[in-house]
């Protein structure tokens, strides 16, 4: 997603009409999704469950809440970590043995 489009889908979710602040929202979803991705591993804008939690820790932070946020959408990204993990999970050689 463009920055254009992540600022429309803010707008969108939380009714925000007005355009005076989009250089800091930009500024606050690069750090979200930086911030989603070192919680999570997953940085997909495909991703449904990645955008829902980007634009709501940008929601968090516009209205000051943010050290709130990672309690209140743990479950989310434990969740979204975990699915991560199961999709890119690797095999181990069977013929390898732990001494």
């Amino acid at each position: 997603m463009t920055d254009q489009e992540w600022i429309d889908r803010f707008r969108s979710d939380f009714n925000f009409s007005h355009n005076s602040e989009d250089q800091q929202l930009i500024k606050s979803i690069q750090t979200s999704r930086a911030a989603i991705k070192r919680m999570t591993g997953v940085d997909d804008d495909t991703n449904p469950e990645f955008v829902e939690l980007v634009i709501n820790r940008v929601r968090y932070e516009y209205n000051e809440q943010l050290e709130f946020f990672e309690q209140n959408f743990e479950s989310a990204l434990i969740g979204l970590s975990f699915e991560y993990n199961q999709e890119g999970e690797t095999t181990t050689d069977d013929n390898s043995s732990i001494e």
